[in-house]
């Protein structure tokens, strides 16, 4: 496995979508139902990203750092507005 930008942006997913899935267990009173769609969906897609790191060009790898990036700040935003 090459350890390259797309791999390490799977990994950041993959922790996303595991502390997402966390957060039921230590904060209860913030997690909703749809949130652990939102973070088996995390996870699926930072597992996809990282097995096909090797097959990704740069606008693409452009595309996922963009539609990740957006993807974490609605799950930030969200939690935060239910604080």
């Amino acid at each position: 496995m090459n350890l390259g930008y797309t791999t390490l942006l799977g990994l950041l997913l993959l922790a996303v979508g595991v502390g997402l899935f966390s957060l039921r267990f230590i904060q209860p009173q913030l997690v909703r139902n749809q949130d652990i769609y939102l973070a088996s969906l995390a996870g699926f897609v930072g597992l996809f990203v990282i097995f096909q790191s090797r097959n990704v060009l740069a606008i693409t790898l452009w595309i996922e750092f963009i539609l990740i990036g957006i993807g974490t700040f609605y799950i930030a935003e969200s939690l935060w507005l239910r604080k």
